[in-house]
């Protein structure tokens, strides 16, 4: 009896030690073939595992059959990297760029829109060009000063109507260029003013005046 219970008791540590090994072997099997728990959560087991490992393999081909540009071969992989992040920006920068020379293209255009013509000092339809550059042309018959005396005028009539245009100039911004002496051999010759037209008003009308801010702004003509 007692050699029976010794044979049952050694069966029974056999049967936890193998059990113990199982279980210490699957344990240690999942560890090995667990999934990477930084890797995007795609599914698990050893599926997953190995489209991964096709992945990385597909990637890495790709890398190496991509030709580098001949002046970036002799850099190092570091510089490499560097030089080819480098060129992607420059590449995406250029757009930028060419759409700015787009818009200086279409500035003159749009001044040139603008512009009011060439009009004679009389002519009713150059009311219409407030706040538009315009030309004036006509002869010029004296030179004014305001009542107080901060503005000079260039008129084309000894006695001007409220509707004729003249060229006005800012005294404190003329310069010696536009002052009164260096004006007045323009007298009696026919001349072009140039410059952004504003209206002065006088009680029921508006006096068309040409703003003059330097002296290329008036131009002698034939």
């Amino acid at each position: 009896a007692m050699k029976g219970r010794k044979k049952k008791s050694i069966n029974g540590m056999l049967i936890t030690i193998i059990l113990l090994f199982l279980i210490a072997g699957g344990l240690v099997g999942w560890a090995i073939y667990r999934k990477d728990p930084n890797e995007p959560k795609t599914g698990g087991g050893l599926q997953e595992l190995a489209k991964h490992g096709a992945r990385e393999d597909g990637k890495k081909a790709t890398e190496k059959t991509a030709p580098a540009p001949a002046e970036d071969r002799d850099l190092p992989p570091e510089l490499r990297e560097v030089a080819a992040a480098m060129k992607e920006t420059e590449t995406a920068e250029e757009p930028a760029e060419e759409k700015k020379e787009d818009v200086a293209t279409a500035e003159p255009a749009a001044t040139s829109a603008k512009s009011g013509g060439v009009f004679s000092p009389n002519d009713p339809k150059i009311l219409q060009q407030e706040g538009q550059n315009v030309v004036v042309e006509g002869v010029v018959a004296k030179l004014d000063y305001s009542k107080t005396g901060k503005t000079l005028y260039v008129l084309f009539s000894e006695k001007p109507s409220t509707a004729e245009a003249r060229g006005a100039i800012l005294v404190s911004r003329g310069g010696p260029d536009l002052n009164e002496a260096a004006l007045t051999p323009l007298i009696g010759k026919k001349v072009r003013l140039s410059g952004r037209l504003e209206l002065q008003k006088i009680y029921s009308s508006s006096r068309p005046e040409v703003s003059l801010v330097n002296r290329a702004a008036i131009e002698v003509v034939p």
